[in-house]
């Protein structure tokens, strides 16, 4: 009896001992349980060993610059005094601007007008000469011109120099100048961030005069001014034309002589390419430069 006892009792032990392995070894009766860890999980949703750097923001380049030139014609009768104007596109912002008639005309005026260029001649030939004004156009949804002056006075009978400077934060493409019959304009070009003009006064009384520079809002670049020198023959006409290195864009232009000859032309040429001066000596052999105001953007 004892002796069968002790043999049950050693079963229920062996069977106690082989489910305690089974609990420690991670096993149930219904089957083998494996358990693993469980992964961390980045919030970002990447391995954190091997982390995906975020894409910086492509630098948008500049658009292109598209410049035009516009222009309108008038004739002046003989002996008398016209008057040329022309407005940029819509869509479009003035520049610089110039002009040009197919005689030695003297003009008097030059200057930005509104959006566009507003020319004075006075024909003192015995026969009409067309007049043209030249506005140079820039196509844009952003930038802004706008023109600042600085009067000045021409001393009887000798010629002085006025200047006016474009405001901080602004870029000078073009200038020009108002003054009055019986003077003559022989520097019209940038200085610094603004433009200068030399002016004769053929009078015996004091002559006004208004210096005048389109200043560009909106555009980073910066300017340079290239130019081209001719001598003139002894009451002969020529030409000087300065065009802009490769990768700038030519927006304007001027002119500058020593002051014995006229100027009947001063304007971007067909092919947007250089900026074109005629000139007419007035009989010492004349010097005379062009200038081309060239921008490269940033």
């Amino acid at each position: 009896m004892n002796k069968k006892y002790s043999v049950i009792q050693v079963s229920i032990f062996t069977l106690l001992f082989v489910l305690a392995t089974w609990v420690l070894s991670g096993c149930s009766l219904l089957g083998m349980v494996t358990t693993t860890e469980a992964p961390v999980i980045n919030p970002a949703g990447n391995s954190t060993e091997n982390p995906v750097e975020p894409v910086p923001a492509e630098s948008q380049a500049p658009q292109p610059l598209v410049v035009t030139q516009v222009y309108a014609q008038v004739e002046v009768p003989a002996h008398s005094t016209g008057e040329a104007s022309v407005e940029c596109p819509s869509g479009s912002v003035v520049l610089s601007g110039g002009y040009a008639s197919n005689s030695p005309m003297p003009v008097f005026t030059s200057e930005m007008y509104g959006n566009g260029w507003d020319v004075f001649g006075e024909n003192t030939a015995d026969v009409p000469i067309p007049l043209n004004a030249y506005a140079v156009c820039l196509q844009t949804a952003s930038a802004t011109s706008a023109m600042v002056y600085q009067l000045g006075n021409l001393p009887a009978n000798g010629s002085a120099s006025t200047q006016v400077t474009c405001p901080e934060g602004s870029l000078v493409t073009g200038g020009g100048y108002v003054s009055s019959l019986l003077t003559l304009p022989f520097t019209s070009m940038v200085e610094g961030n603004g433009w200068v003009v030399g002016n004769m006064n053929k009078t015996s009384s004091e002559a006004p005069v208004s210096v005048n520079a389109v200043c560009l809002s909106g555009i980073n670049g910066t300017l340079s001014m290239p130019f081209t020198q001719t001598t003139l023959a002894v009451n002969a006409s020529g030409v000087a034309a300065a065009g802009c290195a490769e990768g700038a864009v030519l927006v304007g232009g001027g002119f500058a002589s020593e002051g014995l000859s006229i100027i009947y032309n001063s304007s971007m040429d067909e092919g947007s390419k250089q900026w074109t001066v005629f000139a007419q000596d007035l009989g010492s052999g004349d010097l005379i430069n062009s200038y081309a105001i060239c921008l490269s953007q940033q």
